[in-house]
């Protein structure tokens, strides 16, 4: 038993611990759990199990850890995962043919994020410049590496309205999502830009900082768009992090939406120090790694289930003193509806918000996000792995600071389905499911 101590059966002795004098006595190295038992259940939402006909108490995972832990000795978690053999065919199959048929985007960030090979983005980069989009945002980059006319802005294609500006935050988010790299030289010198003096072109009171109203500032944006590219070393971006579990703190003390609004000429805006957070709060934790360990998952989770549960919102505006300001609120604006019950205009704004909850790593800690996993799962087990609802919602296709899913170039044929299907996976693996 020293320096291992093997268990052989989740069901049959987790739930018998040692004592923990006799295992200090041993002066184990190393402890090892787990096996095919340990795999079958969830121990966060599983409490119980039958065994020889006897209900017995589970312990959860991070207990039995720390009850192993304390005998000075380094614990590993022995788990096997295997798919089922449908899932596996399933699946097998849809990637190969968006390998063989969808966009070089589509492609390379199959192979990046969902198969996690090491691929160069150079092996894909000539086709992807071919798309007249990037070309189009290419063409906003000035000398000093600044893309467009303002920072918060930009409409790709252009929308043709009078106060339809090209924008920073808009290009170098296209940019991330069709698969550029940090450190490709435009990506570079765009970003560059955006840490020099005057990088916020085109500043408003929106971009204040002042959370008791709802204002978080131009900082988290600037932060969001460093973190599309997996950059979060600055203070500045740790610093952002912070604030938005700060904001999502504070909304846990609500109880009800009406907690956090009154009335001003006719329209519901927030009380002072109870704002709901922005989508862009959502965004820093989707694609930020520093912040992530069990407590702060843990937490985040709750924070999320609530703000779930105090949806769906209504129009809330802010009040900078006899202004009031639309925010970047979150859609959609009930996060539990039943995919069930979509319509076209509900789809964009589940795929992105969605997404962005499964790259935090909270889907299967929340139940209503859990709920809406399996709701998915049904969609692509009906369509033989693939996404088969075609939504009529502009907002797919048109890129701006906000909207844009799409990375094939236009819809014909059966390209939409490649994009949702595409974003089905992405979902599905962020959520920890297996492909």
């Amino acid at each position: 038993i020293n320096p291992n101590i093997y268990g052989t059966s989740w069901a049959d002795w987790i739930d018998v611990l040692p004592p923990k004098e006799a295992l200090a006595a041993l002066h184990p190295a190393t402890i090892r759990f787990g096996g095919n038992d340990f795999s079958r259940f969830d121990p966060a939402t599983e409490q119980f199990y039958v065994a020889g006909g006897i209900t017995k108490p589970k312990r959860a995972l991070g207990e039995t850890m720390r009850w192993f832990t304390d005998s000075g000795a380094e614990v590993i978690l022995q788990i096997k995962v295997t798919k089922r053999r449908d899932e596996v065919n399933l699946f097998e199959k849809v990637i190969e043919e968006l390998l063989k048929n969808a966009c070089p985007a589509i492609k390379y960030r199959i192979n990046k994020e969902v198969l996690c090979k090491q691929n160069s983005f150079e092996t894909y980069q000539p086709e992807i410049l071919e798309d007249k989009r990037v070309q189009y945002v290419l063409s906003w980059q000035g000398s000093d590496g600044y893309f467009g006319e303002v920072f918060h802005g930009g409409w790709i294609p252009r929308e043709e309205r009078k106060y339809s500006a090209t924008g920073a935050e808009s290009a170098l988010r296209f940019l991330s999502e069709m698969g550029f790299p940090k450190d490709n030289r435009i990506v570079s010198e765009g970003l560059n830009a955006l840490t020099a003096s005057g990088w916020n072109r085109g500043k408003s009171c929106w971009n204040m900082y002042d959370p008791e109203l709802g204002l978080f500032g131009d900082d988290i944006i600037r932060a969001v768009v460093f973190a599309y590219f997996g950059m979060e070393e600055h203070e500045s971006i740790k610093q952002e992090i912070q604030r938005a579990f700060d904001c999502l703190e504070r909304v846990n003390r609500a109880n009800a939406v009406s907690e956090v609004i009154e009335i001003y000429r006719g329209k519901n805006v927030h009380k002072p120090g109870f704002a709901l957070p922005w989508s862009y709060h959502l965004k820093l934790l989707a694609f930020t790694e520093s912040w992530k360990d069990p407590n702060n998952l843990q937490r985040l989770a709750e924070y999320i289930e609530h703000l779930i549960g105090l949806s769906p919102f209504p129009d809330i505006y802010i009040k900078y003193k006899s202004q009031l300001i639309a925010p970047a609120a979150i859609f959609p604006k009930d996060l539990k509806k039943s995919l069930k019950d979509f319509g076209d205009k509900d789809w964009f704004w589940w795929f992105h918000t969605f997404e962005l909850f499964a790259r935090m790593g909270i889907v299967l800690k929340v139940q209503a996000l859990k709920s809406q996993l399996a709701e998915l799962k049904d969609i692509l087990s009906q369509g033989d792995g693939f996404f088969r609802i075609k939504p009529k919602d502009y907002c797919f296709a048109k890129w701006s600071v906000y909207t844009g899913l799409a990375l094939e170039e236009d819809w014909k044929k059966n390209k939409w389905m490649y994009d949702l299907t595409f974003r089905s996976l992405l979902i599905l693996k962020y959520s920890g499911e297996v492909i």
